[in-house]
């Protein structure tokens, strides 16, 4: 059978789409994982997309970071790095000016499997 589902790491607001985070989409039988790293504000959204090959019987373990800092010409932008390899960044345009909340969310899409998401370590950190 098929068992399609979502999940999302990063910061959100409670309710919509907003937030700078990671949208991880597996389908499975899959030899791997969609992942997207996504900005969106409103309207404006913007992402990069790159498929990630399971790791095997380790493939639940996955580093995601961002960070939100100034690029080489002083504006703002979101990094995204995945087991630290560097995805890309996203520019200000798109990164939401409200309050944010740092969030994790799984939502089944479809299939019959139970669906779960295991965290070992969640940090929020603010630099200026």
């Amino acid at each position: 059978g098929t068992d399609n589902y979502e999940c999302r790491l990063g910061l959100m607001k409670s309710t919509g789409n907003d937030g700078v985070y990671f949208k991880v989409l597996y389908a499975s039988p899959s030899l791997g994982n969609l992942v997207q790293a996504v900005c969106a504000n409103g309207a404006s959204t913007s992402s990069i997309t790159t498929t990630i090959q399971d790791k095997g019987a380790n493939r639940i373990w996955r580093a995601y970071r961002i960070e939100i800092g100034k690029d080489g010409a002083g504006q703002l932008e979101a990094r995204f790095f995945v087991d630290g390899t560097y995805l890309g960044s996203l520019p200000s345009s798109y990164i939401p000016t409200s309050p944010l909340l740092g969030g994790l969310k799984v939502e089944w899409l479809a299939g019959v499997a139970d669906k779960g998401l295991l965290v070992d370590y969640f940090q929020h950190q603010v630099t200026t």
